[in-house]
């Protein structure tokens, strides 16, 4: 039988030791909607960890009643297969695997494709509705 895996997120009850994998949200970017989500959440994640440098990957917001830190949490429990043997893999090696989550809140800027096209033609008079609607 072929067992679905899941992954849970904890609240951790200790801090990282040297070695453990910290995955940390810096802050959060809306784009258009012509934004893919990112394809392989674990794959993008582990070249990050590898490389030593930020990344970022995208998803598309639940849409439901959540917090931004709930919306964010369930973005990245996407049960992506790659993002699960990420983890199993740095399991394997005696590493934990946390997900920082900034305690008060989290940075929210427009990302370059948004502010073009607010910038363009069509976003001005967007802009310029909703301005008026508001009054």
């Amino acid at each position: 039988m072929n067992e679905e895996k899941k992954l849970i997120f904890k609240k951790a009850t200790s801090d990282p030791n040297q070695g453990d994998v910290i995955i940390e949200i810096t802050d959060v970017q809306f784009h258009t909607t012509n934004m893919r989500g990112t394809g392989s959440i674990g794959k993008t994640i582990k070249k990050s960890i590898e490389r030593k440098q930020p990344g970022r990957i995208y998803f598309p917001l639940s849409g439901k009643d959540q917090t931004e830190k709930e919306s964010i949490a369930s973005g990245i429990n996407m049960q992506d297969p790659s993002l699960q043997k990420m983890i199993e893999e740095y399991q394997k090696q005696g590493k934990r695997v946390f997900l920082k989550i900034p305690n008060n809140t989290i940075p929210v800027f427009p990302g370059k494709d948004t502010t073009e096209f607010i910038n363009s033609t069509k976003g001005g008079r967007i802009s310029r509705k909703l301005a008026m609607a508001g009054n």
